[in-house]
């Protein structure tokens, strides 16, 4: 067979490829389907088969258009569009039929909420025979489909998914999915240090580091002070220049859950079972939405969970700087309860390895920072707390205080995340308290 009948015919099969993907995965997703109402007609026993039930209608569905027909459908075509016409093109197209799934995504949410009946009395056989269950299963569904499109986010709030203000940190990074996606610097996080050191120095800044500041009367006299620390630091920073009542409002200000941190030099990638994830920086581990929520919950009662939600970010795969030629980093953290002093380094890798069996065996080191070593390390982090203070509705309208950024002492703002909007990678906090000490100085 001569070269050029070969390239045809390599085209062709992957043409067919491409075009079957999606309908093989719709496929193998019915057939689970199946074979869950199957298993929940036959085996039902309590009140357990209604949540059952109820979980299976949108997840399923949820996997026919985020898995089978996005990943293993969309991605072939990217894929091509990419050898045969470069980057720019393949980015306009990504980005395209990302706003595209996107739409869909929440069409499909809103649709499963408003044809939650005929879903049920379709794939619920035999509920309407039991009284209550069928009810009961129909309010479930309906509940379950927006749960499911959020719950992964909304954990980023290191609040039980029950609690109120946990859904908007979903809607919050949601929406930035869907308008720049969640990109990592290249180079890592010092980059960004980097960049925000050279326009302090194009702009006449001088930057001095290695130097602590136990009190501010250490510093040199000056027309306004930005604090990046939280209440506590603050407090012993600045001491009696900052009023009675004000320290003693500080004072009462509340830290939230910690992150249990563990950072990996890897021999390869992290072998996942779903190939999918090989295109994520970011990839979120907790199996069912239940497992995430009950995760968090325990979290907030005190205590840890066997199969906690990992965050797990893997950067080498996508940017060569962050490791040597041949290797890979990847670190990866779970929530836990403020100063928890259990070690879950076991737990941790024990989630990554049920998604990637042999993840161990690419591990080739390790370091691992429990809530007490975040603090070490850096003591604004306190017992652990990466968020800056616990984020439920008190401490998000008044952060720390009702001034916000600004203290009892006119020349002194804060700046760090304990001021809205709170933690997370945005600059907005000190943005904000350069807007409000500038508009006190009339510039």
């Amino acid at each position: 067979m001569g070269r050029d009948t070969q390239h045809g015919v390599g085209h062709r099969a992957e043409r067919l490829r491409a075009r079957l993907a999606p309908i093989l995965g719709a496929a193998t997703r019915t057939v689970g389907i199946a074979r869950d109402l199957a298993i929940a007609a036959v085996f039902r026993r309590d009140e357990t088969d209604s949540f059952f039930v109820a979980f299976t209608i949108p997840s399923a569905l949820r996997l026919l258009l985020a898995d089978a027909m996005t990943s293993r459908g969309l991605a072939p075509i990217v894929s091509r569009t990419l050898r045969k016409e470069g980057e720019d093109a393949a980015r306009i197209l990504y980005a395209r039929l990302r706003g595209v799934m996107g739409g869909l995504l929440v069409l499909v949410t809103a649709a499963g909420i408003a044809l939650a009946q005929p879903f049920t009395e379709l794939l619920a056989v035999g509920y309407r025979r039991r009284y209550g269950e069928f009810e009961r299963t129909l309010w479930l569904s309906m509940t379950l489909f927006p749960y499911l499109l959020f719950a992964g986010l909304a954990a980023h709030s290191f609040l039980s998914l029950d609690e109120p203000l946990s859904a908007a940190f979903g809607v919050l990074l949601g929406a930035a999915a869907h308008a720049v996606g969640w990109p990592i610097p290249r180079g890592g996080a010092q980059s960004l240090t980097n960049a925000l050191c050279g326009c302090l120095a194009a702009l006449g800044g001088t930057l001095m580091t290695s130097a602590r500041v136990d009190s501010l009367a250490s510093l040199p006299v000056f027309d306004v002070t930005l604090c990046d620390v939280t209440p506590r630091q603050l407090v012993r920073m600045a001491g009696s220049r900052l009023s009675a009542t004000y320290r003693t409002r500080l004072g009462k200000y509340r830290y939230g859950p910690a992150a249990f941190k563990v950072d990996y030099a890897l021999r390869e990638p992290i072998p996942w079972r779903a190939a999918e994830c090989f295109r994520a920086a970011t990839v979120h581990l907790g199996g069912r939405a239940d497992e995430i929520a009950a995760s968090e919950a325990s979290m907030r009662h005190g205590h840890h969970s066997e199969r906690p939600f990992v965050l797990v970010v893997q950067p080498s795969l996508f940017d060569p700087t962050r490791a040597p030629t041949g290797r890979h980093t990847a670190w990866a953290y779970c929530h836990v309860p403020n100063g928890y002093a259990f070690d879950m380094l076991g737990i941790i890798e024990a989630q990554i390895e049920r998604f990637a069996p042999g993840f161990r065996d690419c591990i080739l080191g390790r370091r691992v920072f429990s809530p007490a070593a975040l603090e070490k390390m850096d003591a604004n982090l306190i017992g652990g707390d990466i968020s800056g203070g616990a984020m439920d509705i008190r401490q998000t309208l008044f952060r720390p205080t009702r001034s916000h950024y600004a203290t009892s002492a006119r020349d002194i703002y804060l700046c760090s995340s304990s001021t809205p909007p709170g933690g997370g990678v945005h600059g907005m906090c000190g943005y904000h308290a350069a807007q409000v000490a500038m508009s006190r100085l009339g510039l």
